[in-house]
């Protein structure tokens, strides 16, 4: 399953009026984004955790609250595990199929916040995206990604440029070898690479930047710390991280 935009890594749902689940979960209160229907209560983790992190969850039954929710907004599946008399942690599942957390959240009246519509004054921030799938060429890889998007042969792999969410995953899980990950801001001029293997990053070069998820970080792409250098050696146009137009409007 693809993010949505301001998706959480996980959740909890608890009936329980909003300073009552604050004060037990004031441990997440500079993380959290905590609302209610007025019955029930949900706290969404905004920043980068472990996705199926069910402390909280267990604080809350631990304190008599039954049921409770936990919410798993994972990359590939969105789910839901409950705890209550009978089940602890039991994952929810219809017809085999994961309990999404949209139809619980829906059935208490709380909102989750990939719902909210984001404000007309902001405007959206311009990314330029390619993905570099490591020894294929342009028919092996449009035959992983569909007609939709653009695919250009390169010298180190084919070139998928604008890949949307779904088409990324599906690449760490489906192609052979390697995949480099390409993303240029161009009205900050941020520039990012990364390396995955499956769903494992083996290396993210961001110069000039933090890196909060752990992954380890290279010093260069193959010698070369320069971003329009690193795009040319990958088979692309300098002009992907020429953020002249951007300057300009």
């Amino acid at each position: 399953m693809g993010l949505l935009p301001n998706t959480p890594s996980w959740g909890v749902l608890v009936k329980a009026p909003l300073n009552q689940a604050r004060e037990l979960l004031s441990e997440l209160a500079d993380g959290a984004d905590f609302r209610t229907s007025g019955s029930w209560t949900a706290a969404f983790y905004m920043k980068p955790a472990d996705t199926s992190d069910d402390r909280a969850a267990v604080l809350l039954y631990a304190h008599g609250y039954s049921p409770v929710y936990h919410f798993d907004f994972s990359k590939h599946q969105f789910s839901v595990s409950v705890w209550d008399v009978d089940r602890k942690g039991e994952l929810l599942t219809d017809n085999g199929v994961f309990v999404d957390p949209d139809t619980i959240l829906r059935g208490v009246g709380v909102r989750a916040p990939y719902w909210d519509e984001p404000s007309p004054s902001v405007r959206p921030v311009e990314v330029r995206e390619a993905t570099i799938v490591e020894g294929l060429g342009v028919e092996q890889l449009r035959a992983l990604v569909g007609d939709g998007p653009r695919v250009d042969a390169g010298p180190v792999g084919a070139i998928v440029y604008a890949p949307n969410t779904k088409t990324r995953f599906s690449l760490w899980d489906h192609a052979p070898d390697r995949v480099f990950e390409i993303m240029f801001y161009p009205e900050t001029n941020t520039f990012r690479y990364r390396v995955m293997k499956g769903d494992e990053c083996l290396g993210t070069f961001a110069p000039n930047q933090q890196t909060s998820d752990g992954t380890p970080r290279l010093l260069d792409v193959n010698g070369k710390s320069d971003p329009a250098e690193i795009v040319e050696q990958l088979g692309l146009d300098r002009s992907f991280v020429d953020s002249s137009a951007a300057r300009a409007k």
